[in-house]
């Protein structure tokens, strides 16, 4: 409302009533001329309650005041109304903020969705500032705007802008899919093979398998070698090449993986049903 009126508002003070003396003067008027008049009556209902309430409240601005020739209701018509602007064409919405770092993916990460939103690749490793509302993400950085979105629900889903991303750019040739394939079989031959698979079977921008290979060359980096090839075999037979599935096979040290599949059939007694056992 204070931006719309090209105003300020100055909060009062906790326990200064005289900073708003004017407000608690008229909450007594209105204790007076309002609820202490309906105090002895009875409603049976909300909207009764209200009409009694509203008939109180316009006899209280069509009465003259004792200091001034005029009513509340005349200074209004006379004074505030004339200066009363059109409403906004849109409702308003509550913003909120938070400060997050545009990761090599050209993208920021906003949590409280779990949604990606792509920011341009010159703002990489940068803090970003985004002002978010119930239907746009817009994002500044050293307080220039330089992405606006609509705001996606979509978890784990990425909102891009083309022109954010970085794999036309020169200055930013080192981060595409080639690198990142390169360094992956200097590392490991089947490191290479399984981020190979995910490039070439996504339909998404290479930026956005940018933090899953990061990931996946610090796992190689802090993994024992023979549990890491045998993870990463398993993760491509099975086709999830993801971070997150090798990471747990990594973690339980491929338990179960490489055992034939008739050792997990279920023990054959009396107490198993089905369509066999009702002929």
């Amino acid at each position: 409302m204070a931006n719309h009126y090209g105003t300020v508002i100055i909060p009062a003070r906790p326990v200064h009533p005289k900073d708003k003396s004017n407000v608690e003067g008229t909450v007594r008027l209105v204790y007076m001329r309002v609820f202490a008049e309906l105090r002895n009556e009875t409603f049976h209902s909300l909207e009764e309650l209200n009409r009694a309430a509203s008939l109180k409240m316009k006899a209280h601005n069509q009465k003259r005041m004792q200091k001034h020739p005029y009513t509340r209701e005349e200074r209004f018509l006379a004074v505030d109304k004339p200066n009363l602007m059109p409403l906004p064409d849109r409702d308003f919405e509550i913003v909120s903020y938070t400060d997050l770092k545009v990761s090599t993916n050209c993208c920021i990460y906003l949590g409280r969705d779990q949604h990606y939103y792509t920011v341009p690749y010159q703002y990489i490793s940068k803090t970003a500032h985004v002002a978010y509302t119930r239907t746009l993400v817009k994002v500044y950085v050293d307080g220039e705007l330089v992405a606006t979105h609509l705001r996606d629900y979509n978890r784990g889903k990425y909102t891009i802008v083309k022109e954010h991303l970085a794999s036309n750019s020169r200055e930013y040739r080192g981060m595409s899919a080639k690198s990142y394939i390169e360094r992956a079989e200097r590392a490991s031959g089947i490191l290479g093979d399984v981020i190979r698979r995910i490039f070439y079977s996504s339909t998404m921008p290479p930026e956005t398998h940018y933090k899953t290979c990061d990931g996946l060359l610090n796992l190689q980096r802090s993994s024992d070698p023979v549990v890491f090839q045998k993870a990463c075999e398993a993760a491509l037979n099975v086709d999830r090449c993801n971070y997150r599935f090798i990471r747990l096979l990594v973690e339980s040290k491929c338990a179960g993986v490489g055992q034939p599949s008739s050792s997990f059939a279920p023990p054959q007694h009396c107490n198993i049903r089905g369509k066999a056992q009702f002929k």
